[in-house]
């Protein structure tokens, strides 16, 4: 099932949001994604930048895994900040990402 996955500040979890129907189809700690791709609104960026009011603008785009492999090979922290990046980024080299074959979220924190 194809999913777009952002952090939900509320209920400090994932949402999970089918992205055929656009609807919320699951909360969780953690998920992985296979061909993952790192999608940032620009125009939902500006808002943020320009209210200082945090919106949901930026996620993660990918097939879910039901059943997740080992995670130990996904050791790479990737990082978004709106007031400070235009994307997704590689957090030690702050260098922008846009896919990956894979990634796993955990409690906030997004690996590939």
């Amino acid at each position: 099932m194809k999913v777009f996955v952002y952090f939900n500040l509320h209920k400090k979890c994932w949402s999970v949001m089918d992205w055929k129907s656009k609807l919320v189809v699951d909360h969780c700690d953690e998920i992985s994604l296979d061909n993952p791709v790192f999608k940032v609104s620009q125009a939902g960026r500006e808002r943020v930048r320009k209210e200082k009011r945090k919106n949901v603008h930026a996620g993660v785009l990918g097939c879910r895994t039901l059943s997740p492999d080992s995670h130990s090979n996904l050791t790479r922290r990737v990082t978004y900040n709106p007031y400070t990046h235009d994307t997704f980024v590689v957090e030690e080299e702050q260098t922008a990402v846009k896919d990956s074959c894979s990634v796993y979220m955990n409690k906030g924190k997004v690996f590939i």
